[in-house]
């Protein structure tokens, strides 16, 4: 799809189609003849700028799969069926760049939590510090992660390895003491044992 998309024969495919589905009386999915109306404008203008436009073009592309493979949830859906073109395009390139740093899955899983274009403008952020621990972080903490700043997820990530090494601690002072208590109990044992061979030996002993 990207590749078609980089070639404009993608969007003219989605823009002909939707427009035929019109002209017949059927439904037009008006997100994806919107997103493929920005989609042929931002490839003229990546090529204009060599390049600059890429995130957008590639975010783009990702929403029309997300769309078709039913990734995205109803609630963006509905927001980005209203949104204006340039709204669009500034959307697909928040989504571009978590595409770029976290990779489709990851671009993928964002679509699923966001329920907003600005909840991708904030996991865009996330994924810039990120990067691949993006998908993760959202699997683990669903839309939790688009309120976590740098900042918080650090902090989240302190306590959390601060729990596991009280936990390790914790085990550690277990087996510690149970290793005590068994030399203190082996220890009792033997000495009940001597002095049984004492008293046995001193009955045995001739009068």
């Amino acid at each position: 799809m990207l590749a078609g998309d980089l070639c404009v024969f993608g969007d003219v495919r989605d823009v002909v189609r939707e427009g035929w589905r019109g002209m017949r009386g059927e439904e037009v999915d008006k997100l994806v003849l919107g997103l493929a109306g920005g989609g042929i404008a931002v490839t003229a203008g990546m090529y204009a700028s060599a390049g600059l436009a890429a995130p957008a073009r590639a975010g783009l592309s990702v929403v029309k799969a997300a769309r078709r493979g039913g990734h995205i949830g109803a609630p963006l859906v509905r927001l980005l069926k209203v949104e204006t073109r340039e709204g669009l395009v500034q959307f697909a390139s928040n989504l571009g760049r978590v595409q770029s740093r976290a990779g489709m899955r990851g671009a993928l899983e964002s679509l699923k939590v966001a329920e907003h274009p600005r909840d991708v403008a904030k996991l865009a952020r996330l994924a810039d510090v990120k990067g691949g621990k993006t998908r993760a972080i959202i699997k683990l903490f669903g839309r939790g992660a688009i309120v976590l700043t740098s900042a918080l997820f650090n902090l989240a990530s302190w306590i959390f390895w601060a729990a596991l090494n009280l936990l390790a601690f914790f085990a550690a002072a277990k087996r510690a003491v149970e290793g005590m208590t068994l030399r203190h109990c082996q220890r009792r044992r033997l000495r009940r044992l001597r002095r049984a061979s004492e008293r046995l030996a001193m009955a045995a002993a001739p009068a």
